[in-house]
């Protein structure tokens, strides 16, 4: 094929082209390897070494419906891993904006039980808190007993066992702080300042990653952030092939295509150049 020829290739091929090879992931899976970053490979070892610990995981999540779409990847993965440790309770807490308890449902009929784990005894979706971001974590930080009286179904909170043992944040073995970008700063701000002992993870969209490095290793143990992250945590211990995996491996394949039809255009290009080259005379 001639360099001429090849730039009367169809565009509408390219383009059904690249849509197969973005949609393949969606039919078969392929788990295609990623590079583990080390905030991801931290924070799955934390959460893992909880494993049969009888350890209490806080999750407190402020999720507005327009980042939905990268936080049910992120949620899904931890709470993922989450349901898959023996004698972990799982206390969800969604505060400011209600259509957060739509997204935890959502994340929660995804997930798969294979413990069997409870509601109740294992894990708790606490009632939600209006309060603006500043006056919830100082409430928060200093009665959190008092902050939740019941569970979104109107439970209260001493008939939970998944409740046992917890009085304050620094009852908790972990709290994980699920918010798009800007009010990462409230652990720093509220919680680590009265409980410094917490092991405090941060989760938040890949465009907001600046709000939450700065505290990476001195409040937070580590943060994870967009889709290819929660693909990685994935990865890491083997959950189901899910949204994240799919949409990692749909762009590494689309990259591939690229990276191909650069290599075969030029190889023509160049081909052709060198049938043309006029002779020398001898």
């Amino acid at each position: 094929m001639s360099a001429e020829r090849l730039l009367k290739v169809p565009r509408k091929l390219l383009y059904c082209l690249a849509v197969f090879v973005l949609a393949f992931p969606l039919f078969v899976p392929l788990r295609l390897p990623i590079a583990i970053s080390k905030e991801t490979k931290v924070f799955y070892e934390y959460m893992e070494d909880l494993r049969g610990t009888d350890a209490h995981v806080l999750i407190i999540a402020m999720i507005p419906p327009p980042f939905w779409g990268e936080f049910r990847h992120l949620l899904f993965a931890i709470l993922q891993h989450l349901f898959l440790l023996e004698d972990v309770k799982i206390i969800i807490a969604p505060v400011f904006m209600a259509p957060t308890m739509a997204l935890v449902h959502q994340v929660l009929d995804m997930v798969s039980n294979p413990l069997n784990k409870t509601y109740g005894k294992d894990y708790v979706v606490l009632s939600f808190i209006p309060a603006a971001i500043e006056s919830t974590f100082a409430m928060l930080s200093s009665d959190f007993r008092g902050s939740y009286q019941t569970d979104e179904f109107g439970t209260p909170i001493d008939e939970l066992p998944a409740m046992d043992g917890v009085n304050t944040i620094g009852d908790f073995d972990a709290v994980i702080w699920c918010e798009p970008a800007r009010w990462q700063p409230a652990v720093a701000l509220y919680m680590y300042p009265k409980w410094p002992n917490v092991a405090y993870f941060g989760v938040l969209i890949a465009e907001g990653y600046y709000f939450a490095t700065p505290y990476i290793g001195n409040v937070y143990k580590s943060a994870i952030w967009g889709i290819r992250m929660a693909a990685e945590y994935q990865q890491l211990y083997g959950g189901p092939y899910s949204g994240a995996e799919k949409q990692m491996d749909g762009l590494s394949l689309y990259h591939i295509l690229g990276i191909a039809l650069i290599v075969v255009a030029n190889v023509i290009y160049f081909a052709g150049r060198t049938k043309q080259k006029p002779q020398g005379k001898r």
